[in-house]
């Protein structure tokens, strides 16, 4: 079920069921709620009744959250598909065929499209490839010219925006699906060994770690 809650004081507002496990983020737009499930779908409700608007069908299950950008929402699929919807319409616009199921989160910035597959390949849809040793599910992230992501080989990626270079890499003790985060100048996330770690970026060295008590 997605739940819509009063954001003041908790209280339920309504509830909408799906056919399957729902790991994707919702996001709202145009009082819309935008959010795929594990029963193929991405689906659209009313953010005020929580009414179905519509639904679009793909041929595997949708870890990936959507992303809106110019019209149009993109999200990835274990059909090893990256889809791109039109927001009003609800019909596919294109899909870009990948080489493994996209449970990343995609990022939109000037005008290119960034996404990793649990395959290990991150994609930019100037049809430029990165290759990693492991699956990539962790969410990219851009600063400057930029895209930080993390990948199942226990590393931190630093990538040039247009070319799709290495910049730096950070070791981490295990591989890892967490999503980095930024703030100032530095970048934290967590990883397999219990660790959350912060990294200065402009120098690519560990500022410090806490220890949890599991997996990030």
């Amino acid at each position: 079920n997605l739940y819509s809650l009063n954001a003041a004081d908790g209280k339920f507002l309504w509830k909408y069921p799906t056919d399957g496990g729902i790991v994707s983020r919702p996001i709202v737009y145009e009082n819309n709620v935008f959010f795929c499930s594990e029963d193929r779908r991405l689906h659209v409700v009313s953010a005020r009744s929580g009414k179905v608007g519509w639904t679009y069908y793909t041929e595997g299950k949708i870890y990936s959250s959507p992303r809106i950008s110019d019209g149009h929402i993109f999200f990835g699929s274990e059909d090893q598909d990256l889809h791109a919807v039109n927001v009003t319409s609800g019909r596919a616009v294109w899909k870009f065929s990948t080489d493994g199921p996209i449970h990343s989160t995609p990022l939109v910035a000037d005008e290119m499209i960034y996404f990793g597959t649990e395959s290990g390949s991150f994609y930019a849809l100037d049809f430029r490839g990165f290759q990693a040793k492991r699956a990539v599910t962790s969410s990219p992230i851009m600063k400057g010219q930029a895209i930080y992501v993390a990948s199942l080989d226990g590393t931190l990626y630093a990538l040039d925006a247009k070319s799709g270079w290495a910049i730096w890499k950070f070791r981490l003790g295990k591989g890892t699906v967490s999503s980095p985060v930024i703030a100032d100048d530095y970048i934290f996330l967590g990883a397999a060994d219990g660790f959350i770690y912060c990294v200065d970026m402009r120098t690519s060295k560990e500022v410090w770690r806490f220890k949890t008590d599991n997996q990030v």
